[in-house]
């Protein structure tokens, strides 16, 4: 699959080989469980067999490493996905009572047989044992849609929204419920919010399904990149590409203004720009009078002042994450102007 993606680097070959890596890091995981059982069983006297397999660490960092690899070359939702699972969202429901965790696991049980009265009941009951359980909550608006009262998928999505302001999922649900409900305003406004808290591949998706009803699409002028994303915190393998030169040596000249995520935070006379990775667009996209076509929409956005808006939605990467949030604090207007004049078609 690797070899294939060389040659073929579709979002979905991408997705592919991620998906392959996601699925050899879930085995080792479980055959390091499965290691641990059979010691103890051996211990004890039993004949347990452990198959042995590269070790659960290893398969995780293979399996980062490659995200972040597919996310200079594609747009893969999948990697996209995972850097956002592991390193942005967290677990909320930490405290949770025994009753309330027992109607949860038959609610789960009732969904997942497509029982969505009885699991309507029985995340009704985790709420009534502990109200501020998060995944029952939402996943109470799941049966609701699943019931078709959009109404009140709609409302306990929204509740579990205000329960993690800072999570995605119910986001994504609530973008799902308005859309279908054709209330496709709301799902645009609510696919900008969600993009705010962190700007997965799958609300851009959503966002261009809701503007196809009006004959409409977004293009990001995504590009791939020629060389790893600059990062304080450690070395890049240095490209050959001489306009990427010109971003990598971007790096050594800004650093020390920059704090350890790249966010500028000291005064310089080098840009006026607050972060180090469009400081590197700056300098890479006056480096040379004979641009490549690809870097054509990024110096139009750099002409219009909104490169930085450019670096961190068409070409965002999980690297940026921690400049990309610090940006999104004061320039959420600038964000929905970006979208709305520059990337809808």
């Amino acid at each position: 699959m690797e070899k294939i993606t060389v040659k073929d680097p579709t979002d979905d070959n991408w997705n592919m080989l991620v998906n392959m890596y996601h699925e050899r890091y879930e085995y080792a995981k479980q055959n390091s469980t499965n290691a641990i059982i059979a010691a103890m069983g051996r211990s004890m006297g039993a004949n347990m067999k452990h198959k042995g397999y590269t070790s659960s660490s290893i398969c995780f960092n293979d399996l980062i490493s490659k995200c972040r690899e597919a996310s200079l070359y594609s747009q893969s939702s999948r990697a996209s996905q995972l850097l956002r699972n592991y390193f942005v969202d967290y677990a909320p429901d930490t405290m949770i009572s025994e009753e309330a965790q027992k109607e949860y696991d038959t609610a789960e049980e009732f969904f997942a047989n497509k029982d969505y009265n009885n699991s309507k009941v029985h995340y009704q009951k985790a709420l009534a044992s502990q109200p501020n359980f998060y995944k029952a909550t939402i996943y109470l608006g799941d049966s609701y849609w699943y019931l078709d009262n959009m109404d009140s998928a709609i409302f306990f999505f929204r509740k579990g929204i205000a329960m993690n302001p800072d999570l995605l999922e119910p986001r994504k649900y609530l973008v799902d419920a308005l859309g279908y409900s054709k209330k496709d305003e709301e799902a645009k406004k609510e696919c900008l919010n969600a993009i705010f808290i962190y700007p997965d591949q799958s609300m851009y998706t959503k966002y261009s399904d809701l503007l196809k009803r009006e004959g409409k699409k977004i293009n990001k002028h995504w590009t791939k990149r020629g060389c790893e994303i600059n990062n304080i915190r450690w070395t890049e393998t240095k490209t050959k590409d001489p306009t990427w030169t010109a971003y990598q040596n971007a790096e050594n000249e800004i650093k020390a203004y920059c704090d350890s995520s790249g966010v500028i935070v000291k005064p310089n006379t080098l840009t006026k720009s607050k972060y180090l990775e469009v400081y590197a667009w700056e300098k890479m996209l006056t480096s040379s009078t004979q641009l490549p076509e690809e870097l054509t929409f990024a110096k139009e956005m750099a002409d219009q002042g909104f490169l930085d808006c450019y670096v961190f939605i068409s070409v965002f990467h999980f690297d940026l994450y921690d400049q990309y949030a610090d940006f999104v604090k004061e320039n959420k207007g600038r964000i929905k102007t970006y979208i709305e004049t520059y990337l809808i078609e």
